[in-house]
């Protein structure tokens, strides 16, 4: 037993005595509230450590997809040609590493939107283009028609580039 000053007497007395009863809720409590802390930090190192997983992958997307980027970057606008016609073998063909990494572009987040915007643009472009040619309205004309489809797919791709080399060249 512990003893404590009786202020108003001056006298030791036993005070305080504590129950084991009296014990075991707070030792639950303070358990508790370490397990919860225990749990936080474990739970916070797990997803720091999927986000740079999830880093690591896209940029080994990146540096995997960027040549060919690079490639229908140039082909989009070579295709342009000085007489206003478009050579549309150089837009329509998607190099077959966007093709196989089609489920895996959401790791480039803001990137992988503009290339799966690019290839619905140029979807979007090649229906167009069957209808001209359904309607024999090639000849002169057409390529303005056709225009802000690939204005459109234009800017898609020049971002999609842009963002994928920042990822390339961004260390995790």
């Amino acid at each position: 037993m512990a003893k404590c000053l009786d202020i108003e007497t001056l006298d030791w007395a036993v005070c305080g005595t504590i129950e084991l009863g009296n014990l075991a809720p707070w030792l639950q409590a303070v358990g508790t509230i370490v397990a919860i802390i225990v749990v936080w930090i474990i739970a916070r190192k797990d997803h720091r450590r999927e986000i740079r997983g999830n880093r690591l992958k896209a940029r080994s997307l990146a540096i995997a997809i960027c040549p060919a980027l690079l490639e229908m970057q140039e082909k989009l606008q070579s295709a342009r040609k000085p007489d206003g016609n478009i050579d549309l073998d150089q837009i329509l063909n998607i190099p077959m590493e966007l093709f196989d990494s089609m489920n895996d572009l959401y790791l480039l987040e803001e990137a992988g939107a503009q290339i799966q915007q690019y290839r619905a643009l140029s979807i979007v472009f090649d229906r167009k283009m069957r209808e001209f040619q359904g309607i024999g309205d090639l000849r002169g004309g057409w390529p303005e028609k056709l225009k802000p489809e690939l204005d459109a797919m234009e800017t898609a791709l020049n971002l999609a580039v842009e963002l994928v080399v920042v990822i390339r060249d961004t260390n995790v």
